[in-house]
């Protein structure tokens, strides 16, 4: 009797642990319950946002693990349409657990939306902290402006974004539903997300604004609905994501810059009008005469250095062709081919025939055809000239030669003595030159590699050893991947400019040039100028030691935290990004350093923060090492210099319960949470940071 007793009343404490258990996790209905269909979540990734999954203890749960869970339900509610969290129960689906490689329950994992690396969440188990992590997440593709009276006319001006909408708010920073909305792929490349700060008075007063918050919608520029100063408020109380999503949704049907829906116009012109058709293939007929071609349908983009960069002159192209252009579409969408295109077979649903997409990297479309430049002739079918056409050859020599030196390279001497004996020397000499193969260049990648190109900063000196760019021609191709016109162009050799290709970017009527090829030996930066680099891609073989960048090269590029530098780079009240090495940095590091830099550029500008970016050596400083104590290396830290000096690291994430290095996403994260309000400084004295370098170094 006494067993049957206990085993009851066990019955009853199993069975009421099971009902706490339930109890805890249905209080807050929020997040989804998987079973056996988790792996199906997470490779789905159909979510238009971050995923968070939950791995629970299941009925044997602590209290701590159900008030987790809890938080987390009510932070699936509160980031509905922005994210997606789910949660296993362990103890039912042990299987599922064990191909994720749990280990211990609680256990929460982030899945980034799109490509990303999935980590495990460390931050404390609340509704607060699991909504901030959401948040970090959601903010790497923050594309919000913040707007002031100054910039508020070039916001409104910008025509590639066709629609504006404006959050003003009582907040200083833009909350996580507007960023939101600014990186949704469906909005982004048709729509500029402004956000005002209620202390900028004069844009309040400007758009009548009496409450905050209050969300505009205007067209640049005008539209069939609103005129370029018209615009209308959001007047729904519902300011969450989905329903302000599915507002500007529907708005931006009105505010296309091409007919979103076929009139009784559009549906004359797509009739099938023979005296039309008769006069396009008669106009086709001449279109061989043209300076343009149209590629196949499908086709992702024109090759590099054939692409038309402006809209008047792609409407000049497709008439040339002997097509028709109208109606048009204008916008910076990545799912169309770059630049010029023509769809050939309108629908009453797709009317637009030409297409303008200012997005760099764009996609092939069956039904678009990119429009190209033609290649300029080669030499093989260009027409020879005559004699009297030979120009004089006038020959004006350099300072100094690219390879150093003064001597004149063996290829021109060769050109001056041919020169000097008369035509059929010249003659002789250019066959000889065209039939020598080629040689690329030392330090070039092959012609198997694929060659990239980055900008550097203004007033950076010159390319790494071994990046530069080390012809012309190349340097225009370069400069034109990059989305850039090279003319006008500069060429000459000059040792106060930086050596072999550079750019500028805001020319004047003084200063036309673009492009600049500078062929001196010696260079210098200019706060105007900034250098064109290869980004080589190093092969499998190469060893890290031989892709640390010698010392001394980095200077120019990205200047290293030492001893020497402190008191220059760390001066009071400047914001730093320190990245942490043992050893010296790589090339790759720096590149990829150099595009998080590009990216955060004008949303630290917008905060007024103004971010000098470098490189720690913590092999040669080993006491910053110890004073520091990162969780691994690389890592990186954003550090606030001055009498309240203070830092935050980057986190790292974990694999079996040990930090990894940090790569591009953390870094970018880092700044995102620093920008966003949310980071957790360190405090620590100058002096003490300044007596942690090393003094021995040279």
């Amino acid at each position: 009797k006494l067993i049957g007793v206990l085993l009851l009343l066990a019955s009853c404490v199993w069975s009421g642990a099971e009902d706490a258990a339930t109890a805890g996790r249905e209080v807050v209905p929020g997040a989804a319950e998987l079973r056996g269909d988790a792996s199906a979540f997470i490779k789905d990734r159909s979510c238009a946002g971050p995923s968070m999954l939950f791995f629970s203890t299941g009925t044997m749960m602590l209290d701590d693990e159900a008030e987790g869970l809890r938080g987390f339900h009510a932070s699936a509610q509160e980031v509905t349409g922005l994210a997606c969290l789910a949660w296993v129960d362990c103890e039912k689906w042990p299987q599922v657990c064990a191909e994720h490689n749990i280990r211990e329950t609680p256990a929460i994992l982030l899945y980034p939306w799109g490509a990303g690396a999935v980590r495990f969440f460390r931050g404390r188990h609340s509704q607060e902290a699991f909504t901030a992590a959401v948040a970090r997440l959601i903010s790497v593709d923050d594309r919000t402006v913040h707007l002031s009276a100054q910039n508020h006319a070039s916001f409104l001006e910008e025509k590639l974004h066709p629609v504006k909408v404006i959050l003003f708010s009582r907040r200083a920073k833009a909350p996580v539903i507007f960023k939101a909305l600014s990186s949704d792929p469906e909005l982004w490349p048709h729509i500029s997300f402004g956000f005002v700060p209620d202390k900028e008075t004069t844009l309040l007063s400007q758009y009548h604004v009496t409450t905050v918050p209050s969300v505009v919608i205007q067209s640049a520029g005008g539209s069939s609905q609103y005129g370029s100063d018209a615009y209308e408020f959001y007047e729904s109380t519902n300011i969450t994501f989905p329903a302000l999503r599915a507002w500007l949704q529907e708005k931006m049907k009105s505010l296309w810059l091409g007919p979103a829906a076929p009139t009784e116009e559009t549906e004359e012109i797509l009739a099938d009008d023979e005296e039309e058709e008769e006069e396009e293939e008669a106009a086709a007929s001449t279109a061989g005469s043209s300076g343009y071609m149209k590629l196949a349908p499908g086709t992702k983009a024109c090759p590099a250095g054939l692409e038309i960069e402006s809209v008047s002159e792609c409407q000049k192209a497709i008439l040339e062709l002997g097509l028709r252009p109208d109606p048009s579409w204008i916008s910076n969408f990545p799912g169309l081919p770059s630049k010029c295109s023509i769809r050939d077979q309108p629908s009453a649903e797709n009317a637009e025939r030409m297409h303008f997409n200012g997005f760099e990297g764009g996609e092939g479309r069956d039904d678009l055809s990119p429009i190209c430049k033609k290649p300029p002739p080669t030499t093989a079918t260009a027409k020879a000239p005559t004699p009297t056409q030979v120009p004089p050859v006038k020959m004006k020599m350099p300072i100094a030669f690219a390879g150093g030196g003064s001597e004149v390279p063996e290829h021109l001497m060769e050109l001056a003595q041919a020169a000097a004996g008369g035509m059929d020397q010249m003659r002789d000499l250019l066959r000889k030159m065209s039939s020598k193969t080629p040689q690329t260049p030392q330090g070039a990648a092959g012609s198997s590699d694929v060659v990239e190109y980055i900008k550097l900063q203004n007033g950076v000196k010159r390319c790494p050893a071994g990046q530069e760019i080390t012809s012309m021609e190349e340097c225009q191709i370069a400069i034109r991947s990059l989305g850039i016109e090279p003319r006008p162009v500069w060429q000459d050799s000059y040792p106060g400019l930086p050596m072999y290709c550079s750019l500028r970017e805001k020319n004047s009527p003084s200063s036309p040039e673009r492009m600049h090829w500078n062929m001196a030996s010696e260079g210098a930066g200019r706060s105007d100028m900034a250098p064109i680099c290869r980004k080589t891609k190093r092969t499998a073989t190469a060893s890290a030691e031989s892709a640390e960048i010698a010392e001394g090269d980095s200077v120019s590029v990205l200047p290293e935290l030492s001893a020497q530098t402190q008191s220059e780079l760390l001066a009071a009240d400047q914001w730093c990004l320190v990245y942490l090495k043992e050893g010296r940095i790589t090339s790759e590091e720096v590149w990829m350093l150099l595009e998080v830099q590009s990216r955060f550029t004008e949303k630290l500008a917008e905060q007024d923060i103004p971010m000098k970016w470098m490189w720690l050596d913590l092999r040669a400083e080993r006491a910053m090492k110890s004073l520091l104590e990162p969780p691994a290396l690389p890592s990186a830290l954003v550090l606030k210099a001055g009498t309240n000096t203070k830092y935050v690291f980057a986190q790292h994430e974990e694999v079996d319960e040990e930090p990894v290095p940090i790569r591009e996403l953390e870094i970018s994260l880092l700044l995102n949470t620093v920008l966003g309000g949310d980071a957790k400084f360190t405090r620590i004295t100058g002096k003490k940071l300044a007596a942690a370098f090393s003094q021995k170094r040279s």
